[in-house]
């Protein structure tokens, strides 16, 4: 078990973190650029020392600001992959492996083995993908046997084409690996593909925790919002109705009063031409400030009492251009709305 209770300061930025990961479960963090998420991860393996607060592996304290304790990296059972893998250049794959094995070759050729990448282990780093040089960076970390896995985007350096592919293998060895794993990504579809449990790490602190589930259907700040792709807003709620800050007004299923947060799925949302018939409680007039392409479906933004996203069928996206006036319905059902 990992126990983070921490702070960094430095001139132009503070950290401040608190949470307890288990060797069983897959813990992303996520955030976006400058929330301090790599400064949290280099704070765990002793690469960034602590201003305050403690980090611990079960028993064993690798730092404690206030006793004046600091374990060394190479004191702290942590396997590492930063964000472009570092592998050594001057080294063949299955030497950078070996590097953490205090070159025990054997052993390095069982970690590529493990990882399908032992047709590769004569090659020089020069020489592999994105994503095989992240491969390789895992099986490196791996090879150490770690009780804490940290990973800075794994997924960064992997062309598209490959991203499938690799985020299978990677997520296949992260729940084989018997140790503490901290991803630290900004992709929600990663986060959602390979872990258990989030955290979101904004503006230098955890604002919120919790299943993407959870952050899908209470999400607690905009930019959970937009990293889950759902409508967010925030106002005053009396049995479920809810006045929306800065004008317009939802209808809730759910009875709360208070200052609350609502959320609703664009694909909750539905877009017509005339008047809306039928029971939906939310309708109101708008217009097409934009459509843009979004996998399998498109997403329409349409301004009005309430600026609102709506994910439509291609075929249903036809209908409509940028410019056009709308109707907006959402049954009160879709829209989850929960104290702030």
């Amino acid at each position: 078990m990992l126990i983070v209770d921490l702070e960094v300061r430095r001139d132009d930025f503070n950290l401040r973190a608190e949470f307890t990961a288990k060797d069983d479960e897959i813990v992303a963090v996520v955030g976006p650029n400058g929330a301090g998420k790599t400064t949290l991860l280099r704070a765990i393996a002793g690469l960034q020392s602590l201003s305050a607060g403690s980090i611990a592996s079960g028993a064993v304290v690798w730092e404690d600001a206030d006793r004046g304790i600091n374990r060394p990296p190479e004191e702290r059972s942590v396997g590492y992959v930063p964000q472009a893998g570092l592998l050594f250049a001057h080294m063949s794959v299955i030497e950078n492996v070996a590097f953490a094995t205090a070159d025990d070759i054997t052993a390095a050729r069982v970690w590529l083995e493990r990882l399908g990448l032992e047709d590769l282990a004569d090659i020089r780093p020069a020489q592999l993908s994105g994503g095989q040089a992240q491969l390789v960076a895992l099986a490196r970390a791996l090879a150490r046997d770690p009780e804490v896995l940290l990973l800075d985007e794994p997924m960064a350096s992997v062309d598209a084409a490959n991203r499938a592919g690799v985020r299978r293998q990677l997520r296949a060895q992260l729940r084989q690996t018997a140790a503490v794993r901290l991803m630290v990504t900004h992709d929600a579809l990663e986060a959602a593909a390979i872990a258990d449990r989030i955290l979101v790490v904004d503006g230098g602190a955890i604002t919120q925790r919790g299943t993407i589930e959870e952050l899908v259907t209470h999400p607690r700040s905009p930019y959970v919002a937009e990293l889950v792709g759902v409508n967010f807003y925030t106002g005053v709620a009396t049995d479920g109705l809810v006045v929306v800050d800065g004008g317009g007004i939802l209808h809730s299923g759910d009875a709360v009063s208070g200052e609350v947060i609502a959320a609703v799925h664009p694909r909750a949302v539905a877009l017509h031409l005339d008047h809306p018939t039928g029971t939906p409680r939310n309708v109101w007039r708008g217009r097409v400030s934009a459509i843009e392409p979004s996998l399998d479906r498109i997403r329409v933004t349409v301004e009005g009492d309430l600026r609102v996203v709506a994910e439509v069928t291609r075929a249903g996206s036809e209908m409509v251009a940028e410019g056009d006036a709308v109707w907006v319905s959402i049954k009160a059902s879709e829209v989850s709305a929960f104290p702030r």
